[in-house]
């Protein structure tokens, strides 16, 4: 018997690979097919990001990046026995923390 149930549109979507591979995990992990866990998620979900939303969240992926690059550059001094300014490693963990924090909606 066939799995058809009535569905007219077939919808195309573009994804990372990494975006594929947790939506596959969570369709699974949902018993649901891709197709239709991304169908149930859209029209079950109360507050669709809005473009503003989407660009904060990018705002903030891109700060974080930033960060863990000074993060880097402070950890190979410390590994080639430099000194390392207690300031700039306390101000740089700060960062991280708020902008992590910004990410999951919380205060700043």
């Amino acid at each position: 018997m066939s799995k058809h149930r009535g569905y007219h549109h077939r919808l195309t979507i573009r994804a990372t690979k990494t975006e594929r591979k947790h939506l596959g995990e969570r369709a699974q992990a949902a018993h649901l097919s891709v197709s239709r866990y991304l169908v149930e998620a859209a029209l079950t979900s109360a507050n669709p990001p809005t473009p503003e939303s989407r660009a904060e969240r990018e705002r903030l992926l891109f700060q974080l990046r930033k960060i863990g690059v000074n993060l880097n550059q402070l950890a190979r001094r410390a590994n080639a026995g430099l000194p390392v300014p207690i300031e700039r490693l306390d101000g740089t963990l700060s960062a991280a923390q708020t902008v992590m924090a910004q990410l999951q909606g919380g205060a700043s």
